[in-house]
């Protein structure tokens, strides 16, 4: 079963910040060509992010997603990825 949620680059989007509570957080575990990646989940944003510890500021956000239906609320993520080709897949509910 795949689901596809309708989502916007915020980055590019957001014109002003907004407070959101972050519930869920978790790391891919199957991505051995990039360290530290993970996730983070809260009311309709996903956060992809990356530590690299080379850099003065160590958080590196790689990706940003803000959901179009204004009463969701996501609360957990989990990684997986595909079987034949090893791309990474987030699950986010």
């Amino acid at each position: 079963l795949q689901v596809r949620v309708p989502l916007c680059d915020s980055y590019r989007e957001r014109k002003e910040p907004t407070r959101t509570a972050l519930y869920g957080v978790c790391f891919n575990p199957y991505d051995q060509q990039q360290d530290a990646v993970f996730a983070v989940t809260g009311g309709r944003n996903i956060i992809i992010a990356q530590f690299d510890k080379d850099k003065s500021v160590a958080l590196d956000i790689l990706q940003t997603y803000v959901d179009e239906n204004e009463v969701e609320n996501f609360y957990c993520c989990a990684w997986s990825f595909d079987p034949n080709t090893g791309a990474p897949w987030l699950a986010v509910a």
